[in-house]
């Protein structure tokens, strides 16, 4: 399971890599990408709520579609479970 907290979350532990997304209202969203060299940079993607399945979340990277079922959402957290193919 992932925990997403708002940037604005104070309290993080040490890491050298923490999955960063940015949802935007309209559909879009920003990921951030970790490339081969360890560098990190955003990228833009899209997301949406599963018609089919409530609760399903659906990140879509490029050609790749991740489906995630929302285990949790409050003011301060988002929980995600990835569904695996």
């Amino acid at each position: 399971m992932q925990v997403f907290r708002p940037k604005t979350f104070q309290k993080f532990p040490p890491s050298r890599f923490r999955m960063q997304y940015v949802f935007v209202k309209d559909g879009s969203l920003k990921w951030l990408d970790l490339v081969s060299n360890d560098a990190h940079q955003l990228k833009d993607g899209k997301w949406k709520f599963s018609a089919e399945k409530p609760g399903i979340i659906q990140i879509i990277k490029g050609d790749v579609i991740e489906s995630h079922r929302v285990t949790g959402l409050t003011r301060d957290v988002l929980k995600l479970r990835l569904i695996t193919p």
